[in-house]
């Protein structure tokens, strides 16, 4: 993981619920493509053999023998974990997804309605102007639908 996602995670727990719901709702796309590129690095390390590990490092690293095995239950332990850990942001948000835009949600409803915010603001990175605009209604509602779509969040994401 990198210092710069450690410490943007470390952020968002010391932050007020509020914001961290706000920034995992920012974050959703990120963190599905962070999911899915270590996945794909867990699948390839799971791949690697122990032995092969072994005899590379035995000639290579001039004899010293350290554990392949041990070594490769760390990274698959490690690489796990923070599968785990951006699972915990990204699986109630793809849920509130779903419920928004769920078949028995009705048009023009309060949840259609943040559902559309959702995807414009949030999953589309347009600013609140462009969303007020997209939207057809003033920047005060948007703000106010806002409010409700990150508290909607929060009860998502149990904060």
């Amino acid at each position: 993981m990198t210092k710069r996602s450690r410490k943007a995670q470390n952020e968002q727990k010391e932050q007020s619920p509020f914001r961290a719901a706000e920034g995992c709702l920012y974050n959703y796309r990120r963190n599905l493509s962070q999911i899915e590129t270590l996945r794909q690095k867990l699948k390839l390390v799971e791949s690697t053999s122990a032995v092969k590990i072994q005899n590379y490092q035995m000639r290579f690293s001039g004899g010293d023998l350290s554990c392949p095995v041990e070594e490769r239950v760390e990274k698959i332990d490690d690489i796990e974990g923070r599968i785990a850990l951006l699972e915990r942001w990204t699986l109630p948000i793809t849920r509130l997804i779903t419920d928004l835009g769920s078949a028995y949600v009705l048009q023009g409803s309060e949840n259609a309605e943040m559902l559309k915010l959702l995807q414009i603001r949030y999953l589309g990175d347009n600013s609140w102007q462009k969303t007020a605009e997209e939207l057809d209604i003033p920047e005060t509602t948007i703000r106010r639908r806002r409010h409700l779509l990150v508290k909607k969040a929060m009860e998502y994401l149990c904060l």
